[in-house]
């Protein structure tokens, strides 16, 4: 059973959450597959404890389960003759009242896109054992949770009532609390290992115009030098979840980038969503007190203003309004799907209004920014890779400076701590 998902649900789902859905799209044609469903019977560890429940019974269960916490979950198997990916297969100790398993998050939403039914974990009959097996590239870096009984109401849907668990076999944990799994040539992320205390940068919390703003400065900083700029949406898990302090700490010390000053400011999903008025505060109020209390250049090509979702589609409006203020834009899986009238039509009607900053990129004239974006292959061909390429591909068909690039992975911090400093060093490099 497959259900059809309407995509003006996605606009209340993404604001605040951690994955976007939809299903994958075709490959590249330069790369293998990112990943892909695989049969039940892919796994070779499944497929022995099936023979050995036959022989053994109860007491082959028990040896997988202890087996499995040793070895931590999910099941992790090379696949014979294919050395660019790998079988994973998430397992669930189910209860005695459990009716269904569904993954939530990552590959599994990549795959199987916003309906939970498309989700499910199978179940070793008259066992406890429940299980789903995927083909993923090995350079797969993703978080995903785990629900029992789920209520298998779409995952867009913004009065569902998740069961979602982080996976307690998974002893992986990031920041934000949820089990991850990182394959074996997931892209290094070398920047986000604090350095010494005495090697690292301040951080000061503040308001600025009614709103809470958090401000790096880097070390040595000096009150006579001005500094290259960093304007983040996002605020507080931002800079938090992104290490955007120690990722700054590591590009100065290294030399990739010049030392600069940072500010993560939050916003509402009013703000972010295309808002003149946000984008004025930023570059008529929160810019010129930078510049003030920081020492913050005045120079559009040292001003660089960036974020993840929402923000990343804030970060590319307002700089395209105040071209004078910020000359590069740094987003992370920007939000391009976003619809300006979004509520005001009938579910399912044809709305001409989406992707409405691509078409405004399209018809303005062109002004002077430069851009470092990408997107996650999970994150949901249709709703987040389309958008994030049309927008590329708006942009440079304009004539802007673009890189772009696209990672096997899911719409969270996890992804973005490590690409953030990609996108500095491509925008400031020393």
């Amino acid at each position: 059973m497959r259900r059809t998902v309407r995509i003006s649900h996605i606009a209340a789902f993404l604001f605040g959450a951690m994955f976007v859905v939809s299903a994958q799209g075709p490959p590249d044609s330069y790369n293998p597959y990112a990943f892909r469903a695989a049969d039940d019977t892919a796994s070779p560890r499944i497929a022995r404890l099936r023979r050995d429940i036959q022989n053994n019974g109860a007491t082959a269960v028990e040896q997988f389960w202890d087996e499995v916490k040793q070895n931590t979950a999910p099941l992790i198997e090379a696949i014979p003759g294919d050395p660019r990916h790998s079988w994973i297969t998430f397992v669930w100790r189910g209860s005695a009242s459990a009716e269904n398993v569904v993954i939530t998050d990552g590959v599994s939403i990549g795959v199987g896109g916003a309906d939970p039914l498309n989700s499910q974990m199978v179940r070793i009959a008259d066992t406890d054992v429940w299980y789903r097996t995927y083909d993923v590239r090995n350079d797969g870096r993703f978080t995903y949770a785990l629900s029992e009984n789920d209520p298998l109401t779409l995952f867009t849907d913004p009065n569902r009532k998740s069961n979602s668990k982080p996976d307690p076999l998974n002893p992986h944990r990031f920041a934000t609390g949820q089990t991850y799994v990182e394959l074996r040539n997931a892209p290094p992320q070398p920047w986000v290992t604090p350095r010494p205390p005495a090697m690292s940068g301040k951080v000061e919390n503040t308001t600025v115009g009614g709103r809470n703003v958090r401000v790096y400065t880097p070390p040595g900083f000096r009150q006579g030098e001005t500094y290259p700029l960093v304007v983040l949406m996002g605020g507080v898990p931002y800079m938090n979840f992104v290490s955007v302090p120690v990722v700054l700490d590591n590009l100065i010390a290294e030399k990739l980038i010049p030392a600069v000053v940072a500010v993560g400011v939050g916003g509402s999903q009013e703000d972010l969503t295309c808002s003149p008025e946000y984008a004025r505060f930023l570059a008529r109020e929160l810019v010129p007190w930078m510049r003030k209390t920081y020492h913050a250049t005045s120079i559009p090509s040292q001003t660089v203003i960036g974020g993840s979702s929402l923000g990343g589609l804030a970060s590319t409006f307002a700089a395209v309004e105040h071209p004078d203020v910020f000359g590069k834009v740094l987003t992370q899986s920007g939000s391009y799907w976003w619809n300006r009238v979004y509520g005001s039509r009938a579910e399912g009607d044809n709305n001409s209004d989406g992707e409405w900053l691509t078409r405004q990129i399209a018809d303005r004239p062109k002004v002077s920014v430069q851009f470092f974006m990408e997107v996650g292959r999970m994150e949901g061909f249709e709703v987040q890779v389309e958008p994030n390429r049309r927008m590329r591909d708006a942009l440079i068909a304009k004539g802007y400076a673009v890189q772009y690039q696209e990672f096997n992975g899911n719409h969270n911090y996890i992804n973005w701590r490590g690409s953030f400093g990609d996108g500095l060093v491509a925008l400031l490099r020393k």
